[in-house]
């Protein structure tokens, strides 16, 4: 953690930028410094080469007198103590005499150097070999040859070996030097820009930090304001201006807060409210149709006691007809608690229940119903996994809405009601390439009515939008549907084409958790009940 602090950051910051720039001056500087030591180190042999020259041109021109064994000790000192290897000087009659040691590096071509020297009249300059420079390879060294004159007259040609491995080496031992003096002056200026940098910056950011630690409501002026911060006295006044905002919002945040708790509560209220109305509302409308349904049992049931009246009938007669009265009976009982059942007002329950049972309960609360007289439901409930969590009461009363939306819409082109309602599930997985792909339950419920217009679409799930006659709808069933689906994490859709049904999509996420059971879960699966009338309402319809 000490490694990244601010200050070892800027510390690092500081040095390297020291020493790249020192190192780039270093190299410019080598650049020019290795230029000019071969520079010189070519005027150094030019001068020797005259320095010879000034020996030769007067016994070139008289060869006969000249001996050269006895100026050779003294022309092979001139050569060394100059710092070169070796020297050669030709005269135009191809005479060679060789000042200093034999030449033994591969590429060197004295006497060529010279012929060419003396033939085209000037001084040249032939690069040879190559070694290690101070940070690059460069030439190994040079031959430098030049014509021998003496006023207007070519004598011949010298030519010298220019060796530049000594000049690489010491100027390589000089930036040992260099480096280490290059590092002293990082760590140097280093520390002084540390120094210099936390004074200006580190220390106030520090003093605010720590203001703000201890910071407490009851302060006032809390960041205090000091001529030599410059900038952060700035930064410290306005977070002395924020502070004060802070503060003086606080109050008002709380009642805001407050106030959308308080929304919140109402809305929730509201919300369970319309539910509850469009529940009774559909439970009305039931009950008009349980009503009409339960006059035939009772009839039955009267006759039967007027048959009980009678004093000619016989015992077996009567038991029988005690034991028909009594099913009627049980079958208005059932009717009636089905109807309660569904009617009883609840607060939110939310548990682990069965879809399918919830929609068995839907079917058969409807099966009496005038409306359904004429119309076939058919069930294909595929689904291996049904079982989510939310309300169950509210689950119902959105099946309940979505079926008799269906039953009304084939109800509206055929009098009296004939069609077919399909009710299906299945189970899919949404999101299979995430790493939390969830399991879903689809259930489609389809009606083969008129349809629904494209421009009615996209609005059937508005509050208070239908398409029914006054006094037939609120306007409130499939935007309370979304509501509860919505509730329970789940979603519905409509597909619809005019002249070719409806199909309303209602998905919901399977519950694979420990939650509290329904009442259903804890009886187990609800099997279908027993109805000694069905026969009776088969033949009926």
């Amino acid at each position: 953690m000490a490694f990244r602090g601010l200050k070892t950051l800027t510390a690092v910051n500081i040095a390297a930028v020291l020493f790249i720039a020192m190192g780039l001056v270093n190299l410019i500087l080598v650049i020019f410094q290795q230029e000019s030591a071969v520079r010189q180190e070519i005027s150094r042999g030019r001068c020797l080469i005259h320095a010879l020259a000034s020996h030769f041109s007067e016994e070139i021109r008289t060869p006969e007198a000249f001996s050269f064994t006895d100026k050779k000790a003294a022309l092979d000192n001139l050569v060394t103590r100059a710092g070169f290897p070796c020297a050669l000087v030709l005269g135009r009659e191809a005479t060679l005499w060789m000042v200093g040691k034999k030449p033994s590096l591969q590429g060197v071509d004295l006497e060529s150097a010279a012929r060419t020297a003396m033939e085209d009249e000037k001084e040249s300059l032939a690069p040879f070999g190559r070694t290690w420079g101070i940070f690059w390879k460069r030439e190994q060294g040079y031959v430098l040859a030049m014509p021998l004159v003496r006023g207007d007259e070519v004598l011949g040609g010298i030519s010298l070996v220019l060796p530049l491995e000594e000049l690489y080496a010491d100027l390589r031992n000089s930036q040992k030097l260099v480096w280490i003096y290059i590092v002293v002056n990082v760590v140097v200026f280093t520390g002084i820009g540390v120094v210099r940098v936390s004074r200006a910056y580190f220390r106030p950011v520090r003093r605010l930090a720590q203001r703000a630690e201890d910071y407490a409501e009851a302060d006032g002026l809390f960041f205090l304001v000091r001529k030599e911060d410059d900038e952060f006295g700035r930064l410290s006044q306005s977070l002395n201006l924020m502070l004060q905002r802070i503060s003086e919002d606080r109050e008002k945040l709380k009642s805001t807060i407050a106030s959308l708790a308080q929304a919140n509560k109402e809305l929730r209220q509201a919300q369970q409210e319309i539910i509850r109305t469009e529940k009774f509302a559909s439970v009305g409308r039931l009950a008009s149709g349980i009503a009409h349904e339960i006059g035939n049992p009772i009839g039955i049931v009267a006759g039967y006691l007027e048959l009980l009246r009678r004093t000619d009938a016989e015992k077996e007669e009567k038991e029988e007809y005690i034991q028909r009265s009594i099913r009627e009976v049980e079958r208005i009982h059932t009717i009636i608690r089905q109807l309660l059942d569904f009617s009883r007002s609840q607060g939110e329950n939310t548990v682990c229940f069965s879809i399918h049972d919830a929609i068995g309960d839907i079917t058969r609360i409807l099966e009496p119903q005038p409306l359904m007289a004429g119309i076939q439901v058919n069930m294909a409930l595929s689904a291996k996994e049904d079982r989510v969590r939310g309300d169950p009461d509210q689950a119902r009363q959105v099946f309940l809405n979505l079926v008799l939306n269906a039953a009304d819409a084939i109800a509206s082109v055929r009098n009296p009601a004939s069609g077919t309602i399909s009710i299906s599930s299945e189970n899919t997985v949404l999101d299979e390439k995430s790493t939390d792909p969830r399991t879903v339950i689809r259930i489609w419920i389809s009606d083969d009515g008129p349809g629904i217009p494209g421009e009615d679409i996209d609005a059937i799930f508005d509050p208070f939008y239908t398409t029914k006659a006054p006094g037939k709808g609120t306007g409130l069933g499939l935007w309370v549907s979304y509501m509860i689906v919505e509730g329970m994490g789940g979603r519905i859709c409509a597909r619809s084409r005019p002249g070719e049904g409806t199909t309303m999509e209602v998905l919901f996420p399977v519950y694979h958790g420990n939650g509290p059971q329904s009442r259903e879960a804890d009886a187990g699966r609800r099997q279908p009940s027993h109805d000694p009338a069905g026969a009776d309402r088969e033949k009926r319809s």
